[in-house]
């Protein structure tokens, strides 16, 4: 699924947004785009990783497909 987050804005942001979708789900795969401000996540667990990217401030909004 694809997801903007409005507060992922440098290379930091894409690195934790990748390892806070990891430690939920170390299968995740996860493409962050900082300058888009868009990740692309596949996971079975995604309502739990954009739950755990929510409490860290990274409120993730599903974009359309």
């Amino acid at each position: 699924m694809k997801y903007h987050i409005e507060t992922m804005v440098c290379g930091g942001c894409v690195r934790s947004v990748t390892k806070i979708a990891q430690n939920v789900d170390p299968m995740a795969m996860v493409e962050a785009d900082a300058i888009e401000r868009t990740v692309e996540i596949s996971s079975e667990q995604i309502d739990e990783i954009t739950k755990a990217l929510a409490l860290a401030g990274f409120e993730a909004t599903q974009i359309a497909a």
